[in-house]
C-alpha cells in the first residue's frame, strides 16, 4: 500500500513512493520506473515506523523524507539516490507538517515544533545544526518555495476573537454588550486598571503580538509594545495602575517584562535563560511573581519590579499565582489544583475546600 504523497524525479523517470507490504510492517521508500522496470527500496526502517513525506531534490540526487514514529515524534532525513547512503537531518523527535528543497539542492526549510512553536527552520544534507528562518512566521502549516528561490509562499492560521465588556447590574438572561474591543484579528487577555478606568489586552491586528489599552468604554485603542513578534502576552496592570508586566518570548526563551502604561521605559527583569512567565504583582508593588522553570520543573518566583535577583518562592511546582488582598497568602496552579503559600510562615499546602 501506498502512504504520505507521490514525488516525481526531475528527469521524468522515476517515482518515489511509500510503501508496505503489509499492516504491521514498516513503510519504506521506493523507486518505481515508470518504464516498467522492478522496485528498488531505499529505505528500511524499524516495525511500524513510517518513511513519508519524500521529495526529490531539485538536482534529482537526493530524496527527502520524513520518519514518522508517531504522530508527535518524527524527523528529517534524506537518501541518496544513486548509493542509498541515508542522512539524519533532525534529531528533535517533534512534529514535522511540512517542509521543500531550496533550489540549490542542498539546503531544506521545514516547519517544526522543535523548540515550542511551530515555526519555519533551515537545514542542509551536511547535516549542520538547523537554525530559524524567517523568525517572525510562527504556526504554519505548509509552505513552498518558488522555482527561483526567491520567494517563500506559506499557510498560516488566523484566529479573530473580540473582547467584550457587559453590564453586571442586568439580569443574566438579557446581558448587553457595553463596548466591543474589535479588529480583524485576535485580540484576548484584557485586563482592567486598578481603577477600571482602562483596559490592557494583547492583540495581533499588526500581525504580530503586541500589548494594547484601551478605555474601559472601548475608546482610544492604543498600542503600547512595537516589538513586531510573536510570544508576548500575559498583561497585568501595577496596583498604582502606573505600569504593566507582560511576558515575552526572545530566541524560543520567555522571559518577564515591565511599560509605562504611556508605552514609554520598557524594562526587562529576567535574562537568566529559564522560561518565565504569566506574572503578577504583589499587593504592595513591590515584587512581580511569574513561573520559571530554573530547576528543571516550573516553580513560583519572584523578581523585585525594579530589577534585580530572582528569588524561588515556592517548593511545589506552580506556573501562575496571585497574593491574597492583605498580601499574606500566595494562591498558585499546580497541575489541576489550587495552592497556596503562607508567605510568612512558609507552609505550601492544598486549598482544603478542593483537595
Amino acid at each position: 500500500m501506498g502512504w504520505g504523497g507521490l514525488s516525481w524525479s526531475p528527469d521524468g523517470k522515476y517515482l518515489a513512493v511509500s510503501h508496505s507490504d503489509e499492516i504491521g510492517n514498516p513503510t519504506r521508500l521506493a523507486l518505481l520506473p515508470v518504464d516498467g522496470g522492478e522496485r528498488r527500496f531505499l529505505t528500511l526502517p524499524p516495525a511500524n515506523v513510517f518513511d513519508t513525506n519524500q521529495q526529490f531534490s531539485p538536482d534529482g540526487r537526493w530524496i527527502a523524507f520524513v520518519r514518522w514514529r508517531n504522530n508527535s515524534n518524527a524527523d528529517l532525513f534524506a537518501v541518496s539516490v544513486s548509493s542509498g547512503e541515508l542522512k539524519q537531518l533532525t534529531f528533535d523527535e517533534s512534529v514535522i507538517p511540512d517542509y521543500q528543497w531550496d533550489t540549490d539542492s542542498q539546503s531544506l526549510y521545514f516547519i517544526s515544533n522543535r523548540k515550542g512553536n511551530t515555526r519555519l527552520w533551515s537545514t542542509n544534507i551536511s547535516a549542520r545544526q538547523p537554525e530559524p528562518s524567517a523568525s517572525s512566521l510562527l504556526h504554519l502549516n505548509s509552505i513552498a518555495i518558488s522555482p527561483n528561490g526567491e520567494q517563500l509562499a506559506f499557510t498560516q492560521p488566523t484566529t479573530d476573537t473580540q473582547i467584550e465588556t457587559y453590564h453586571l447590574d442586568t439580569p443574566a438572561s438579557s446581558k448587553r454588550v457595553s463596548c466591543m474591543v474589535n479588529s480583524s484579528q485576535a485580540d484576548d487577555s484584557p485586563r482592567f486598571s486598578p481603577d477600571g478606568s482602562r483596559i490592557a489586552f494583547v492583540s495581533t491586528r499588526t500581525g504580530l503580538d503586541e500589548i494594547w489599552i484601551a478605555n474601559a468604554d472601548c475608546t482610544n485603542q492604543v498600542q503600547l509594545t512595537r516589538f513586531n513578534q510573536h510570544g508576548v502576552g500575559s498583561p497585568r496592570w501595577s496596583p498604582d495602575g502606573e505600569r504593566i508586566v507582560f511576558d515575552r518570548n526572545i530566541k524560543d526563551n520567555t522571559d518577564i517584562f515591565t511599560i509605562r502604561a504611556d508605552g514609554t521605559d520598557v524594562r526587562q527583569l529576567t535574562s537568566d535563560g529559564a522560561v518565565e512567565n504569566m506574572p503578577s504583582w504583589s499587593r504592595d508593588g513591590k515584587w512581580i511573581y511569574f513561573g520559571s522553570n530554573q530547576s528543571s520543573i516550573s516553580r513560583i518566583h519572584r523578581v523585585p519590579t525594579t530589577g534585580g535577583a530572582v528569588e524561588q518562592v515556592t517548593n511545589s511546582p506552580g506556573r501562575e499565582s496571585i497574593e491574597s488582598a492583605d498580601g499574606r497568602l500566595l494562591y498558585y496552579t499546580n497541575s489541576d489544583r489550587l495552592w497556596r503559600k503562607d508567605l510568612l510562615t512558609g507552609q505550601e499546602a492544598i486549598i482544603p475546600e478542593l483537595a
